[in-house]
């Protein structure tokens, strides 16, 4: 089984439901023109913050300099279908609410599986290795990496 195999078979085994490796090249000139355009029609809104370090959110070697590859995972906090229904016709109305919204902040969550995740790379490979942790706040298009190809 080559090392990438059992990164992913790692990565599954902690929880994750998606798995991808990836090389850590800039993403594609038609994702940054996207990434521009999207920028430039205000789609951010008060989101200002991702006007900056466009440098870093397209190339992840300047987000860890030196970065051979990128690990991009994803995981469900859709635990089953909930119909929120009314038991009766006088029942108040209920909206309703995003998945994620319905449970704890998950960037501590994810980043300790992927903390687990990394010492698991460092136990196959040395203890030199470098890892950037990134759970969608950092300046990084995760879904342009985790499109490619593996």
């Amino acid at each position: 089984m080559t090392l990438t195999q059992q990164i992913k078979q790692a990565a599954r085994e902690l929880g994750f439901d998606l798995v991808g490796v990836t090389d850590a090249s800039p993403v594609s000139r038609e994702q940054v023109n996207r990434l521009l355009g999207w920028l430039d029609a205000g789609y951010a809104g008060r989101m200002t913050w991702l006007h900056s370090n466009i440098e870093k959110r397209v190339d992840p070697s300047k987000l860890l300099p030196g970065a051979k590859s990128v690990i991009v995972v994803g995981l469900s906090y859709k635990t089953s279908d909930h119909k929120m229904e009314n038991s009766s016709p006088k029942a108040i109305p209920m909206g309703i609410i995003a998945h994620f919204a319905q449970y704890d902040d998950y960037h501590p969550f994810i980043k300790k599986l992927l903390c687990q995740l990394a010492d698991f790379i460092t136990s196959m490979t040395c203890p030199c290795m470098q890892f950037r942790i990134c759970v969608d706040s950092s300046p990084l298009l995760e879904r342009a990496l985790a499109v490619r190809p593996d």
